[in-house]
């Protein structure tokens, strides 16, 4: 279940999670974890 602000998770050859969120200003950044809030900044 993605969290409000998330638009896809994708497994990293890292063995983590990329999380890609896009921002007001039209930009993507992108989180390195093992959850599917870990990215969410509230």
């Amino acid at each position: 279940m993605l969290c409000k602000g998330e638009t896809t998770v994708t497994s990293d050859a890292r063995g983590g999670y990329a999380l890609v969120q896009f921002l007001s200003s039209n930009m993507q950044k992108r989180f390195y974890c093992r959850g599917p809030c870990c990215g969410k900044s509230s």
